[in-house]
């Protein structure tokens, strides 16, 4: 089993793309060997900002084409971060 920690990065603030940044860095110092997922949908974020987390190098996972329960992603934009769970790679 791999060691993940999974996000969930949606809303156009500055201060969530600048927290997202300010993880990355931490979870890299404090936990090197863990890897950092980030989900995200690509009309509800600053894609600028997610290529800029890419860069850093986090795995980036676009929810556009999940459908849970019959429910679209932009229903459910707080628990995207539990689809690592879904995910059979990690």
């Amino acid at each position: 089993m791999k060691k993940i920690i999974s996000y969930s990065l949606f809303g156009y603030e500055p201060k969530y793309y600048v927290g997202a940044e300010k993880n990355v860095e931490v979870n890299k110092m404090l936990l090197p060997d863990w890897e950092t997922i980030i989900y995200y949908h690509p009309e509800m974020t600053r894609m600028e900002n997610v290529e800029n987390l890419s860069s850093m190098g986090v795995t980036l996972i676009d929810v556009s084409d999940v459908i849970i329960g019959g429910k679209g992603p932009k229903e459910f934009p707080y628990f995207w971060r539990f689809l690592s769970f879904m995910n059979n790679d990690f």
